[in-house]
């Protein structure tokens, strides 16, 4: 066993809070995937250990000790845990993407273009092993006016609308909502969500299919054609993700990760924050993680942020104990072209 790393000092309190334990994993966990040896200690004991395993990540801690080469770090029966939670994800991984692959290739077949989301898309860029990165539904975002096709191919695969749609009346959720959810057939397990539209926190933001598309990157997945968000789309995407879940330690990680790892051009950044309007919830999320990140964001960046005035309806949205209160209001919210 080698010696433990020295502790890390406690990163200063921020607007939301974070809680203590979450800040103090996330440096020890980008320390690892920067190649820090003395960062993997500490992040296998408790309480890191068990926080990290009832999140789901200890297959991504071993992943880093074993592409680092740090096994001499850990005990014999550490190790061994590690290895079982990892080959345990990697088998339900290896079935999430044989169901991804049908579900993807149907709609190909139907001729729809569409942009993976969230873990779909961020399992591969960010974190490189679909084994590492949890995900319990598949997030689409097609164009509206595709949606009867690719529901088709959904029903065609076995799949149906999500129970609790079913009392809405046709073509309700197609009008008020921006997504339909989907339960696999008998023989899958990975729900779908089909999306339109990207409409986050309350639906208060939102960031149309049409404007995405226009940035977004092809890609081949298993040989089938999609596409991934543009780096500062997916930035956006995952600081009002955060939001929405924080202080979940996935979505975190997910966000900390695309900041130290996507070519973000700055200047489109802020460009696309303030054309979707939705300046204050990203600058809350990165000034979150922006403590543990001395690279990254920029300073002029977060000050850029820091300068927009939200109006009192939107303070109310976010407001961490009022914002449900607004829930259903119809908000009108125009995007920018």
């Amino acid at each position: 066993m080698k010696n433990q790393a020295p502790s890390r000092k406690r990163p200063p309190k921020t607007l939301l809070g974070m809680p203590p334990i979450l800040k103090d994993l996330l440096p020890l966990m980008l320390g690892v995937f920067s190649g820090e040896a003395r960062a993997i200690l500490p992040l296998s004991q408790s309480p890191f250990g068990e926080f990290l395993r009832q999140s789901r990540l200890t297959p991504w801690l071993y992943r880093q000790v074993t592409q680092h080469g740090w096994e001499d770090y850990l005990t014999t029966d550490l190790l061994k845990d590690l290895r079982q939670d990892y080959i345990l994800e990697l088998m339900a991984a290896s079935r999430q993407e044989q169901e991804i692959y049908k579900v993807i290739g149907a709609l190909v077949q139907a001729g729809i273009t569409l942009i993976l989301l969230k873990g779909a898309d961020l399992r591969l860029r960010l974190y490189g092993d679909p084994a590492v990165r949890p995900m319990r539904d598949l997030d689409l975002l097609i164009a509206f006016e595709d949606l009867d096709r690719a529901q088709q191919a959904l029903i065609d695969l076995g799949y149906r609308i999500y129970p609790t749609y079913k009392e809405l009346r046709p073509g309700f959720r197609q009008r008020a909502g921006n997504a339909i959810h989907y339960v696999p057939p008998p023989d899958s397990h990975l729900l779908v969500d089909l999306h339109w539209e990207i409409a986050v926190i309350l639906d208060f933001y939102r960031l149309p299919y049409a404007f995405l598309r226009q940035k977004a990157i092809p890609l081949q997945y298993q040989g089938l054609p999609v596409y991934v968000l543009s780096p500062e789309h997916t930035l956006i995407h995952l600081c009002l993700h955060l939001y929405h879940h924080f202080p979940l330690v996935t979505q975190t990680l997910d966000l900390a990760l695309a900041l130290v790892s996507l070519p973000v051009d700055w200047a489109k950044f802020l460009k696309e924050a303030a054309r979707f309007k939705c300046q204050r919830p990203v600058y809350l999320m990165l000034q979150e993680v922006a403590p543990l990140l001395p690279q990254a964001p920029p300073p002029e960046v977060m000050a850029s942020l820091a300068r927009y005035r939200p109006s009192f309806m939107e303070r109310a949205v976010l407001h961490r104990r009022l914002g449900s209160l607004t829930l259903g209001i119809p908000w009108g919210r125009k995007t920018g072209a």
